[in-house]
């Protein structure tokens, strides 16, 4: 039996695709703060609220909710338009890369044994086999994207809400809106990491599939800082169902269950926030 090269992520793509959401993110964020800051502005014009207690009714978040519902529109439509941009640019690198990837394996391969190994490549990546998964690929990215945006107008309108009756100061409003920031900051995080992950790995196991390459080695990585217990556990090379998946041999067309709660079957780096990966296996 030999392996070829580990086919892993690339962090480029995913640090490229994060920055890319986060621009648009960033500039949602900061609209909103100018917003809030005018609804101050305007509402220090009377010295009624020139100060307040923690407890009192902001009067100014009226105006705030105003703005806040013209800027959800707004970004909407932002979100969706640059999010189709941002996620058709992320694909075409993740193919790019997948098929670089998994022919460096193969060459891997190859040298490893000396001889030609039976290995048929076809062609593009982007074939009748993965085009649908490509297109729906995409599609998902965008609506995750969105879901940024949808998310964070949620949380502050429901934030200004309890400035509008009295349970959330100006200053406490604020300090929500920095904390609601950070949420949608590390949702973007996950958004990039984790579809970077899924949709090489499929790519990858497509390829492999094509190239008639059936038995992967599934790879614990210590990357992620809470690790699946069961995803890092040793395989002992014997027990089926496996006792642990790391080291585990699995044929691509039957993916072990990479979740003991729920039982979804999947290939390394499927699941969310799994970072293992796949080596390609040959009997010779």
């Amino acid at each position: 039996m030999i392996q070829g090269k580990a086919l892993k992520p690339s962090v480029t793509i995913e640090a490229a695709y994060r920055r890319e959401i986060m621009v648009v993110v960033r500039a949602m964020q900061k609209s909103v703060a100018r917003d809030l800051a005018n609804a101050t502005k305007a509402d220090a014009m009377d010295a009624r609220n020139a100060s307040f207690s923690s407890h009192s009714p902001w009067r100014g978040a009226l105006r705030f909710k105003i703005s806040v519902k013209e800027r959800r529109r707004q970004y909407d439509e932002i979100l969706e338009r640059l999010g189709k941009v941002a996620a058709m640019r992320w694909m075409d690198k993740q193919i790019k890369y997948a098929s670089r990837s998994f022919l460096s394996s193969v060459r891997s391969l190859v040298e490893e044994t000396g001889s030609s190994p039976t290995i048929a490549l076809k062609g593009s990546i982007v074939s009748s086999e993965n085009v649908g998964f490509i297109e729906q690929s995409i599609s998902e990215n965008v609506a995750l994207i969105k879901s940024v945006g949808e998310k964070y107008f949620d949380r502050i309108e429901k934030a200004v809400l309890g400035s509008m009756n009295g349970t959330l100061s100006e200053k406490n409003l604020k300090a929500e809106l920095k904390k609601i920031g950070g949420m949608s900051d590390r949702q973007a995080d996950l958004i990039a990491r984790d579809q970077t992950s899924k949709v090489y790995s499929q790519l990858a196991v497509e390829e492999m599939k094509r190239a008639g390459i059936t038995k992967v080695k599934w790879i614990h990585s210590s990357a992620g800082k809470n690790p699946r217990t069961y995803h890092q556990t040793k395989w002992d090379g014997v027990s089926e169902p496996p006792n642990g998946l790391d080291g585990y041999i699995y044929d691509i067309n039957n993916p072990p269950i990479a979740d003991l709660k729920t039982g979804e079957r999947a290939i390394a780096g499927q699941l969310i926030n799994c970072r293992c990966f796949n080596v390609q296996v040959l009997d010779v």
